[in-house]
């Protein structure tokens, strides 16, 4: 495994990490990351939960994508790790939405 850390002139810190690791254990270290990175969990968490709850699954991944520096894949598997978290009943294993 391999890490680097680079912090801007804004004192904002971009990790990189590669590694080989499963699908499973990739999304739970996107899930940790993520929890890491939100600048306002209960404001935030409120809002992605709401976006969620009525379907709208990508409206949260622009949401999450915007507000946590992360990558358009890396908010998708963040928001389904979330969503598989705090929505059991609403989404799948595979982070798709039951209708």
């Amino acid at each position: 495994m391999h890490t680097n850390i680079v912090i801007d002139s804004k004192g904002f810190a971009t990790i990189t990490i590669e590694a080989s690791v499963s699908s499973d254990n990739f999304k739970k270290l996107i899930g940790f990351i993520s929890e890491l990175s939100m600048p306002e969990m209960p404001v935030f968490k409120g809002e992605v939960l709401e976006l969620l709850r009525h379907g709208q699954k990508l409206a949260a991944v622009k949401l999450w994508k915007e507000n946590t520096n992360m990558g358009l894949k890396e908010s998708k598997d963040a928001v389904e790790v979330f969503a598989a978290k705090e929505l059991p009943n609403l989404y799948n294993e595979q982070g798709q939405f039951r209708r």
